[in-house]
């Protein structure tokens, strides 16, 4: 299922990346909600029931994560107090957009590298999430972008696994700064994509407090 679910993301990615139009706006939104994120917790959660831990959702070691985020997103942030690459106004938006993706570090550390970790090891997990990550990057960034997505999806992994497999050291500090400094280059977010992908946040957010009131209530 995690498989299938990457290639299936896929060209979602890719369309949403290279085309523009209402109806591929609400594929996107549709992909990275159910897709990415309510699919894969109601499998581990209901299906499976292992819990929301299993997906990353634990507040073990909240403190030393979350500090440990502010950090890195602070190392990461210093490019851009010294050489701004767009006004401020422009990247403020792009780092708030990027911000409330938690898609993204859900889908790659919470979901592939779990399973892939549960099913194959720690470190088979962390190479294959790795993997996923630049794989569903394909058709948009070259051979060179691709390697460092793995190399940075390996750091993240690890990062991930160090942390309790807690997605509070990758999101929101961490994800809204060093990814923003990956994709800010190639591709400026709007006010409209902040709206988009806010939008796909509080569907997220609804969908997994729909999940665990009912989880608790069957456990």
């Amino acid at each position: 299922l995690a498989v299938g679910s990457l290639f299936a993301f896929w060209p979602v990615y890719y369309l949403n990346s290279t085309q523009s139009s209402p109806v591929l706006d609400a594929l996107w939104v549709g992909g990275i909600v159910g897709l990415c994120v309510l699919l894969p917790a109601y499998y581990v959660v209901r299906h499976r029931g292992e819990g929301f831990a299993a997906v990353g959702l634990t507040t073990a070691g909240w403190r030393k994560a979350l500090l440990v985020s502010g950090i890195l997103g602070g190392v990461f942030g210093l490019e851009f107090v010294f050489e701004p690459p767009v006004s401020t106004s422009t990247l403020v938006v792009h780092i708030m957009t990027v911000a409330v993706m938690l898609w993204e570090p859900f889908f790659v550390h919470g979901w592939l590298q779990l399973r892939f970790e549960r099913a194959f090891g720690t470190v088979a997990g962390i190479i294959l999430a790795a993997a996923g990550f630049a794989l569903f990057h394909v058709g948009v960034l070259g051979l060179v972008g691709l390697a460092g997505l793995v190399v940075l999806g390996i750091f993240q992994g690890a990062l991930f696994w160090y942390f309790s497999r807690s997605l509070l050291v990758l999101w929101p500090l961490y994800w809204a700064i060093a990814s923003t400094q990956g994709t800010i280059s190639r591709e400026v977010f709007s006010m409209g994509d902040l709206l988009l992908h806010v939008i796909a946040l509080v569907l997220t957010g609804a969908g997994l407090l729909w999940l665990f009131r009912n989880y608790r209530i069957a456990n």
